[in-house]
C-alpha cells in the first residue's frame, strides 16, 4: 500500500486525535474521582457543622447554668450570713 501526500497529514491528525481522546478520558476519570472526593468532603463538613452546633448549644446551656448557680450562691451566702449567730450572743 502506497501512502499519498494526503495520507501522511491524515495519519498524523488521526494519531493526535486518538491521543487527545485518550487524555480526555483520563481527565474525565480524574474529574469523576475528584467529584466523589469533594462530595465526601462536603458531607464531612456538614457533619462537622452539626457537631459544632451541638457543642455551641451545650456551651450556652452550661454558661446559663453557671450564671444561675453564681446568682443562687451569692443569695444563699447572704441568707446564711443573716442566719449565723454572732459569737458574742452564744456566750
Amino acid at each position: 500500500m502506497l501512502l499519498t501526500d494526503w495520507d501522511i497529514p491524515f495519519l498524523s491528525f488521526s494519531t493526535k486525535f486518538l491521543q487527545t481522546k485518550k487524555y480526555s478520558k483520563i481527565c474525565d476519570d480524574i474529574l469523576a474521582n475528584m467529584e466523589t472526593l469533594l462530595g465526601g468532603f462536603q458531607s464531612d463538613l456538614g457533619s462537622i457543622s452539626s457537631e459544632i452546633q451541638v457543642l455551641q448549644d451545650k456551651s450556652l446551656s452550661l454558661s446559663t447554668k453557671l450564671r444561675n448557680r453564681k446568682v443562687v450562691q451569692a443569695e444563699l451566702g447572704n441568707f446564711l450570713d443573716e442566719l449565723v449567730i454572732p459569737p458574742e450572743l452564744v456566750t
